[in-house]
């Protein structure tokens, strides 16, 4: 009885060193890549769908127009004309990924032992929450700076003021503290894995492009000494509605690939900047 209770204490040992450690490959690992852009054109495809519903709720359900009929349809015919556009972005971004999942035009497919996904995740996330700090206190300062000009022009609307700027610093600290935590509890929960070909990267469930939609690579290169580990960066950006969004994907190299890399990110220059070689800082 006594081996035998000491054989099950050792099994539930093991089982509690894989869940805990939220790095361990085992409890990250996954057999196949998901498909998070087709997720999303799914899911706005029912809410699209939904909308019809709403923009003829009056003849569909007997809403009266002036009892607030009219005021569903209009927001309705909003959702619906916003979910033609979302689902056609997401189905060309769900397309895109699944030829690079199938190894179309791939130029890389990288894994990482436990340890060097550790060291990427957690130097990403400590980047992330500095960037995100330094963001977080230049808009609160703007937007005080903002409220006090508001104020001394127009003396009456300090409570109003100071709620408004109250609730916007509240609601900006919120996303940077969601945003951060998440990235980093994704690169905790699955496994570290990079698809990477010369329209795009797949980074751990995230898809960056650079060509379709107005989108463009602004500049690629890589920093081989960045604490022990080489990291890929491509800078590219996207039609916004007032101006061009800018976004940078960051790759880690594995040890070992660092020649690879090279190849990969000169295949990329040559197809998109017109530069002959690859950036290495």
């Amino acid at each position: 009885m006594s081996c035998h209770s000491h054989k099950q204490k050792s099994i539930h040992k093991n089982i509690e060193a894989v869940t805990l450690d939220p790095y361990n490959g085992n409890n990250m690992a996954e057999k196949r890549p998901v498909n998070p852009p087709r997720r999303t054109a799914i899911a706005w495809c029912i809410i699209t769908l939904a909308s019809i519903f709403g923009i003829f709720n009056t003849v569909l359900f007997g809403i009266d127009g002036f009892d607030g009929g009219f005021a569903l349809a209009f927001v309705s015919i909003f959702v619906f004309i916003m979910g033609i556009i979302i689902m056609v972005i997401y189905f060309r971004r769900a397309r895109a990924l699944d030829k690079m999942i199938k190894g179309e035009n791939l130029l890389a497919h990288w894994t990482y032992s436990a340890n060097e996904w550790r060291a990427y995740a957690e130097r990403e996330h400590r980047e992330q929450v500095e960037t995100n700090r330094a963001m977080f206190i230049m808009i609160s300062v703007i937007a005080v700076i903002v409220g006090v000009i508001f104020v001394i022009a127009v003396p009456d609307s300090l409570m109003s003021t100071l709620i408004s700027i109250g609730g916007l610093i509240i609601i900006i600290g919120f996303t940077a503290v969601f945003v951060t935590w998440y990235r980093r509890s994704q690169n905790q929960k699955y496994i570290g894995e990079v698809y990477i070909n010369r329209d795009g990267a797949y980074i751990n469930r995230e898809l960056h492009t650079w060509t379709g939609l107005g989108a463009r690579l602004e500049n690629a290169s890589m920093d081989d000494k960045h604490l022990g580990q080489a990291i890929m960066s491509f800078g590219y950006s996207a039609p916004g509605r007032y101006n061009r969004y800018f976004y940078n994907a960051r790759v880690p190299v594995p040890l070992g690939k660092e020649k690879e890399a090279k190849e990969v990110l000169d295949k990329i220059i040559k197809s998109h900047l017109n530069v002959s070689g690859a950036s290495t800082i």
